[in-house]
C-alpha cells in the first residue's frame, strides 16, 4: 500500500495484465504494511500505529480513486488476511504479546478503512482466522500466505459481491514461488537477529556503556587501519606502526 500510495496502483499491475470491461480485478495488498511498515513509520513520524495506519489509508484512497478512472475492469479489494505471529517484527514492542496485540488492532483498523472505499470488499477472515486474529496454520502455506487450494471462501465472497458464478482451478502445489517455502530456517535467522538486538540494547543500559562503545569503536578502527612504514632518517632503520 505504501508503494501504491506513492507511485500509483498502476505501478503494481503486471505488464502482462490487461483487464477488460467485463473482467474483475481483485486487489490484494496491505499485509506487509500492517505487519512491518506501519509500526516502523509510526516510530519515525512520532505518532501511534493507528494514526499511521489511517494516514496510509488516506493516501491509498487517493491512489485508488485515480486508478479506477483508467481501469476498465470492475475493481474489488481483498481483506488484509490474518497474521502469523511468528513473522512479526518485535523490535518496536516490549514483547511478542504486545506485537501480536498491536498487529490485530492495526489490521482491524485497516480492514475497516478498506471496507469503506466504495468497492466490493472480499472478506475471508472468518474462514482462515483463529479467535485471536491469527492465521490458522493448517489453512496457510506454513508462512504468512493463505493456502491457495482452499478457494471456497474466496469464491463465495466473489459470487456474493458480483452475482456471478466462479470455477475453482487447482493451483501449482507446493507453492510455485520458492520464497514462500521459507519456514524454519528463516524463523531461526530472524530469532537470532532479535536476540542480538536485545543483547545490544541491554548492554547499552550498563553504566558507562556509551563511553565504552566509543572506546571500542576507536580501537576497532585503529586495528582495522593498515600499518604505516616510516624511515628513521638518522640510521635508516624502518619503524612499523
Amino acid at each position: 500500500m505504501h508503494r501504491a500510495a506513492r507511485d500509483g496502483l498502476a505501478s503494481l499491475v503486471p505488464s502482462n495484465c490487461h483487464p477488460e470491461a467485463n473482467d474483475i480485478l481483485v486487489l490484494s495488498l496491505g499485509e506487509i504494511d500492517s505487519r512491518a511498515q506501519v509500526p516502523k513509520h509510526a516510530r519515525l513520524n512520532g505518532r501511534s500505529t493507528l494514526e499511521e495506519a489511517d494516514a496510509l489509508c488516506d493516501r491509498f484512497t487517493v491512489a485508488l480513486s485515480e486508478f479506477r478512472k483508467s481501469c476498465r475492469a470492475r475493481v474489488a479489494i481483498c481483506c488484509i488476511i490474518p497474521f502469523n505471529p511468528y513473522t512479526l517484527d518485535h523490535q518496536y514492542y516490549a514483547d511478542s504479546e504486545a506485537a501480536s496485540a498491536d498487529a490485530k488492532i492495526i489490521r482491524d483498523r485497516m480492514n475497516e478503512r478498506l471496507q469503506g472505499m466504495g468497492i466490493p470488499f472480499i472478506d475471508v477472515r472468518k474462514a482462515f482466522s483463529n479467535p485471536d486474529g491469527t492465521l490458522i496454520p493448517s489453512k496457510s502455506d506454513t508462512t504468512l500466505h493463505l493456502d491457495p487450494r482452499i478457494s471456497a471462501p474466496m469464491l463465495a465472497e466473489l459470487e456474493t459481491a458480483f452475482g456471478r458464478t466462479f470455477t475453482h482451478m487447482d493451483p501449482p502445489w507446493p507453492n510455485a514461488f520458492p520464497r514462500a517455502e521459507v519456514t524454519k530456517a528463516e524463523m531461526r535467522r530472524k530469532a537470532r537477529k532479535e536476540l542480538e538486538r536485545s543483547i545490544k540494547n541491554v548492554c547499552l543500559l550498563l553504566p558507562g556503556a556509551p563511553r565504552l562503545r566509543s572506546a571500542l569503536k576507536a580501537r576497532w578502527a585503529k586495528e582495522a587501519s593498515p600499518a604505516r612504514v616510516e624511515t628513521n632518517k638518522g640510521d635508516g632503520n624502518q619503524l612499523r606502526r
